[in-house]
């Protein structure tokens, strides 16, 4: 993905779709939408009025459930991220469903994961205005 130091302008989530999508404009004033798809949860942090991207990478759901272990067994109780019985079922349920970990990072504010089955970016030189809410 060409998004390394891209401004987050919005991130919208659209849970009947089980969408997220992130809007971005990188240095040339380009906008880039991110869709993610299938999106089964997701988690940000450290969100500020400017986030500044610095990449987002696919990790395996190995390292979803050891990076996020306690989190995800605070969340059990409550059949987050899905109902499972211990580390070993959830990756077998994650893997089965094809989901995939996408984690974003950032130089500046929003930080964080998204569990989804895929994404889509679409690069647009034409759609500036659009991309601002212009």
């Amino acid at each position: 993905m060409g998004i390394h130091d891209s401004r987050i302008l919005s991130y919208t989530v659209n849970f009947n779709k089980k969408t997220l999508l992130l809007r971005l404009l990188d240095n040339q004033e380009h906008c880039h939408e991110v869709n993610f798809f299938g999106v089964l949860t997701h988690s940000f942090e450290n969100i500020l009025l400017s986030n500044i991207v610095f990449d987002i990478e696919e990790s395996s759901i190995e390292n979803f459930f050891e990076e996020n272990e306690q989190l995800i067994l605070k969340g059990q109780q409550y059949c987050w991220p899905v109902e499972f019985n211990d580390g070993t079922d959830l990756i077998c349920i994650l893997s089965k469903k094809k989901l995939r970990y996408y984690k974003i990072y950032s130089s500046f504010g929003l930080d964080g994961w998204i569990l989804c089955e895929g994404y889509s970016e679409i690069y647009s030189i034409n759609h500036t205005n659009d991309c601002l809410g212009n």
